[in-house]
Parts: structure tokens; sequence; C-alpha cells
């Protein structure tokens, strides 16, 4: 498919791959820069890798400033790409020690690469996160409030951060879901980080498949109503 460029949200947050950008089969993923620095949350399926390296640098982001990738959970069209932005970029790959082992270990099933008739590369997690509440991780001068949030997969989290322009952006992965018993999906415990979730002050919400800018609480309550199981 054609590639399609980057999309600016805020002055240091860009969206450089998803499935109207560069493949179908990509989750959306975020670029935050500040000051030099460059983190990457979630890398889409790498089967179109070179147009996401490609809309960073044409927002004239170095690749090796990408120092770091912050995964939200383990599902292939977040992680499949993890291995050639690491090779590409040098960066650091960061996500929580619950979902670690479907990216270190190359897992079909466990990661929903099965699901796109792919198979994932495995790629080695620098730091596993043992978030069991929430967490501040400082990366250089980008500062990220980490929430563990159980229930599409054991591992996943989400990433609230507050821009240069003083907005709360929440990086929430797949809160839509969907669940399945071969994830070791828990809608209870979905229901739980919702909840949890709702209690932020959200300005946007960046998620694995919407760009919600308007009344995201009310997206996420929505949510709830809307139970996707597989």
């Amino acid at each position: 498919m054609l590639a399609l460029p980057s999309i600016k949200l805020l002055d240091d947050v860009y969206v450089v791959a998803g499935p109207s950008l560069t493949h179908l089969y990509d989750a959306y993923a975020y670029l935050i820069v500040r000051n030099g620095t460059a983190l990457l949350i979630d890398a889409g399926s790498g089967l179109a890798a070179e147009e996401m390296f490609r809309n960073i640098e044409d927002i004239g982001v170095k690749l090796q400033t990408v120092k770091y990738l912050v995964i939200t959970h383990g599902h292939y069209d977040h992680i499949g790409g993890a291995r050639r932005a690491k090779d590409k970029t040098n960066c650091k790959v960061i996500m929580h020690k619950f979902d670690a082992d479907i990216l270190e270990e190359g897992k079909t099933v466990l990661s929903a690469a099965d699901f796109y008739g792919e198979s994932l590369e495995p790629c080695e997690v620098d730091l596993k996160l043992e978030t069991k509440d929430r967490e501040v991780l400082r990366l250089e001068d980008i500062v990220l409030e980490v929430f563990h949030i159980p229930g599409h997969t054991p591992g996943s989290i989400a990433l609230y951060y507050e821009s240069l322009q003083r907005q709360n952006v929440l990086f929430g992965g797949d809160l839509h879901g969907p669940f399945s018993s071969k994830w070791r999906s828990n809608i209870e415990q979905w229901k739980k980080s919702l909840k949890r979730l709702l209690e932020l002050d959200i300005s946007i919400l960046c998620e694995g498949h919407n760009i919600v800018e308007e009344s995201p609480h009310k997206w996420i309550k929505e949510l709830f109503k809307n139970i996707i199981q597989v």
C-alpha cells in the first residue's frame, strides 16, 4: 500500500505508523520528541518498518535519537516491528515483564501473529517493568507515568504524559480489547483497569487503533457496553 506521512498531534507528539499510514496490520505507533531525545511507543507489525522510519525522518528526527521503544503490550500489530526498530536505531526496548516472554521468545499464538497469518521475530527486552499499579519512568527529559492495566493481556500498560503544551496524553494500547483465552485475557481485570484510567485528566487518548481528541472519558465508558471476545 502507499504509505502516508506522519500526523502531528502536538508539538512533541506524532503518529508515525498505523493502518492508514503504513500497513493495514499496523496498530498506531506514536513518537514523543523532547530536547533531542525521541521515544517510540509501539512499533507496528514490522511489515512496513521502512515506511515508519521514513515518517520519523520526515519530521526532522534522526533515527539515532530514537533511544527508547516502550511497548504497551505483546501483540503482533504492536511488537512485530520491535526487532527492526532495535536494529535500526539501537533503542532500548521496554515492556512489562508479564508480556516480555511473548516478544523475547517470538510466541506466535500469544502474540496473535497467527491471527494475521504471520510469525513474530524475537527481540530482547532491555528493561522489564515490574509495575504493580503505577510508577514514574524517567527517560532523559521524557517523563511517563506507567499504569499496569491487565485485561487485554497480563502485561498491558498505559502511559500518561504531559506534553510541552500542557496537554495530558494517555497512550492506552488496546483499551478496546478484544479478549481471548489464547492471549491470557481477563475481562474482570480489564474493567478494573479502565475504571482506574477514568480517574485521570485526559486531554487526548492515543489508543492502539483509535485517536480520541474529543471526550476521551466518554469514549472509554462506551467500551463497557461493547465487550469483544474472539
